[in-house]
């Protein structure tokens, strides 16, 4: 069966359908590069809060006394809130829990790898 044997209705449905199929195709690709891009948009506003901390923690280490650097660093990541409700903690190598935030007990608790 071709096209040209189709009666109008038929070929306006066939058209209606291939539209239908074409804009869903690009609408969930649409999807796919916003969710993608709006990833990329908060991994680097979260690089760039880390290289804040980075940063004023070198900073800290040459001016203050290792104690005293490492309390004005723990004071730091519990005032940064990112995203309205996010924040920054801190593990160290074997995954003890230096600074939370929101749950100061968790401090000095390991975490389970």
């Amino acid at each position: 069966m071709s096209l040209y044997n189709l009666n109008v209705k038929s070929k306006l449905f066939v058209i209606a359908m291939i539209s239908t199929i074409g804009f869903i195709f690009f609408f969930i690709l649409s999807i796919s590069e916003l969710k993608s891009s709006l990833f990329q948009e908060r991994e680097s506003r979260l690089k760039s809060i880390l290289e804040l901390v980075i940063s004023r923690a070198d900073a800290l280490s040459k001016t203050e006394s290792e104690e005293r650097a490492k309390e004005m660093v723990r004071s730091l990541i519990k005032s940064i809130r990112y995203d309205n409700d996010n924040y920054v903690f801190i593990f160290d190598n074997k995954l003890n829990v230096i600074e939370h935030p929101l749950k100061p007990e968790l401090r000095k608790v390991r975490t389970s790898p």
